[in-house]
């Protein structure tokens, strides 16, 4: 038994000789972003279930949490995944379990009831485009200044517009919003896209704090614009595109602050 066990350790660390070159190669690494991204995918997916069935939350407010929880999986891409194959085979597989979910008895539970068309984390084919568009080394913060607006700044101001919505307010498109949700939307998304914007953008000969801000407030500002004039569900859409687009000019114009 115990020269089956030393034979076992042995392949074991021969294993990890062999691997161990591979995974500080830039394909290793990626390989293994696209792991990471894919397992916290079906991590945020599992944490919904446990809110929904074991914390009975209201089914609004789980699936709040998640698509906040699920933005943050790109500080994981932004740190392992640096190539654009790689970046659409994770954003790829988000997309294929979003859809999956819908079917499955085990996510039937995150499901809204009246709208069946409408997925666990929404609609997430606006991140393919934006994979395409805008994912090469150093730029990905642009990807997350339109996601964590979309799901982080969307869902707090849908949290606070539900919990303390007093003033009532509707615009041409006939979206109804509140003054409280609205102040929410944009004081999230202009904290979140700060942070993104100071601790992952790789901008040469710029002083960062107010490079940051002003790019923080641009962007919320753009975001917050899209879900008042966006009719559903294309918010979905025009938030992450255009406040990505936003960040995208603003850095290539070059402000220096």
């Amino acid at each position: 038994m115990t020269a089956l066990a030393d034979r076992c350790f042995a392949l074991f660390r021969h294993g990890l000789a062999l691997a161990g070159p591979l995974l500080h190669s830039k394909i290793g690494v990626n390989a293994l972003g696209i792991v990471w991204c894919s397992l916290f995918a079906l991590a945020t997916l599992a944490f919904g279930v446990l809110l929904r069935r074991g914390l009975r939350l209201p089914l609004w407010a789980t699936r709040d949490v998640m698509r906040s929880v699920f933005a943050l999986w790109l500080v994981i891409a932004f740190r392992w995944i640096d190539l654009w194959p790689a970046s659409w085979v994770a954003t790829g597989f988000f997309v294929y379990l979003n859809m999956r979910a819908a079917k499955h008895r085990w996510t039937k539970s995150l499901m809204n009831a009246d709208d069946p068309d409408d997925l666990p984390l929404g609609n997430a084919w606006a991140l393919l485009t934006l994979a395409f568009l805008y994912w090469w080394p150093g730029y990905q913060f642009m990807v997350m200044a339109g996601v964590v607006a979309m799901w982080i700044g969307a869902s707090a101001a849908d949290v606070v517009g539900r919990l303390w919505g007093r003033n009532r307010f509707r615009f041409r498109t006939g979206r109804g919003q509140t003054f409280e949700s609205i102040a929410a939307m944009a004081l999230v998304s202009a904290a979140t896209i700060f942070v993104a914007a100071f601790f992952c953008a790789e901008i040469p000969d710029v002083w960062f704090v107010g490079w940051a801000v002003i790019a923080a407030i641009l962007n919320a500002a753009v975001a917050t614009c899209c879900l008042l004039y966006t009719p559903r569900p294309y918010e979905v859409w025009t938030i992450p595109l255009l406040t990505s687009t936003m960040m995208y000019f603003y850095a290539k114009v070059g402000f220096h602050f």
